[in-house]
């Protein structure tokens, strides 16, 4: 991603124990297009996650493919189509973690899903999203806070004007009356 990062997002996942639905194989790019793949995500467990808790599975490499296209709707979140993404279909790989690992990784065009909490316990965890600060936002006003905050260097291709002031006369100046009275009273401003 290289030494300039802009956070993107902060996410706590929480699911239920022994009803916490499942999420279908998808990939993030259709939840926050951008015009580039440089997205790294931090995902910080803050209980154990076995298998049997829904713990995150990802396909190996998918990441390759680039954004696909998926099933949307106002019924749903976005999902790739089951027929031809399945976890029956495709090589996936289980990762399970212990409270306070951490797993980097892009979800941004990774395929990955998670499976129903079938533990007694709650699976929690927190999603921390970062990416490169020349990517800009499809679809959504560039000046929102995910596309401004510099994590890490300094944000290179800036679009927002710099603020500058510098006046050839002096601008007009609306005096109050209250301004007006306090210069009655003989009050001077220090200098």
């Amino acid at each position: 991603m290289g030494e300039n990062i802009v956070w993107h997002h902060t996410i706590l996942h929480g699911k239920p124990p022994e009803r916490g639905t499942p999420f279908p194989m998808h990939q993030d790019y259709p939840f926050y297009p951008h015009d580039g793949p440089n997205f790294v995500d931090c995902l910080l467990h803050l209980d154990n996650t076995p298998i049997d808790s829904g713990c995150l599975r990802a396909v190996p490499g998918s990441h390759q493919a680039g954004p696909l296209e998926h099933i949307t709707g106002d019924h749903t979140r976005p999902y790739l189509p089951p027929n031809t993404y399945h976890p029956d279909l495709l090589p996936a790989k289980a990762i399970p973690a212990t409270a306070k690992d951490v797993i980097f990784f892009s979800y941004y065009n990774t395929i990955h899903w998670s499976d129903v909490n079938q533990t007694d316990q709650w699976r929690k965890s927190v999603r921390i999203g970062f990416h490169a600060p020349e990517m800009r936002s499809i679809g959504i006003d560039q000046r929102t806070l995910n596309n401004r905050l510099v994590v890490a260097g300094v944000k290179p291709h800036d679009q927002e004007p710099k603020l500058t002031y510098r006046y050839t006369k002096k601008p007009p100046v609306k005096r109050s009356p209250d301004r007006v009275a306090i210069r009655e009273l003989g009050y001077k401003p220090p200098a």
